[in-house]
């Protein structure tokens, strides 16, 4: 046993100097494991960055087919909304005629039927008016024979006689 706790001392193991060895291995190994890691990072980033470049393209690509499909969809709802516009323009403006149209003759009509109106107010105005011009001259008549009457008896009349004559005169009134 003694050799042994002898050989023990003689193989000895100095803690502190195997501390220090396994300290420099760490030291060595961090460093290794910091540039191995760093390297790994590069590469990481690199390929994330490939990526990134990749799916920007592919999304760029997608989004300019999406746009063109939308531009070509807008393109034909435009051309179908204006279509669809003119038919209706065209369908009311002939409506609209058609309306007008109507409208042009009624009051063509109507604006007629004021003007035969018109002329009948016209000529049994006229013939009014020329009766009313021969009762004057009757009237005047009467008058004037009624004077000459008055003078020519140098009397008055009496009032049987002038009732008379209002008579006559109110008969030839109500024929005119």
């Amino acid at each position: 046993m003694a050799k042994q706790a002898g050989k023990k001392q003689k193989i000895g193991f100095d803690e502190a100097r195997i501390e220090k060895f396994v300290a420099s291995l760490n030291a060595k190994s961090d460093a290794r494991a910091e540039r191995l890691l760093a390297s790994q990072r590069k590469g990481m980033e690199k390929y994330i960055a490939f990526l990134n470049a990749r799916s920007d393209v592919r999304a760029e690509r997608l989004l300019t087919s999406q746009r063109k499909d939308m531009e070509k969809y807008l393109a034909r709802l435009s051309r179908e909304s204006d279509e669809r516009l003119a038919r209706i323009t065209r369908d009311a403006q002939k409506e609209t005629a058609r309306y007008v149209g109507s409208l042009t003759e009624n009051f063509q009509g109507h604006v007629q039927a004021i003007a035969e109106q018109y002329d009948d107010i016209k000529q049994t105005l006229n013939e009014h008016s020329r009766i009313l011009n021969e009762h004057s001259g009757k009237i005047d008549q009467l008058t004037y024979d009624v004077a000459d009457l008055k003078t020519e008896s140098g009397e008055r009349i009496s009032k049987k006689s002038f009732l008379g004559l209002e008579k006559r005169i109110d008969v030839l009134e109500s024929k005119i």
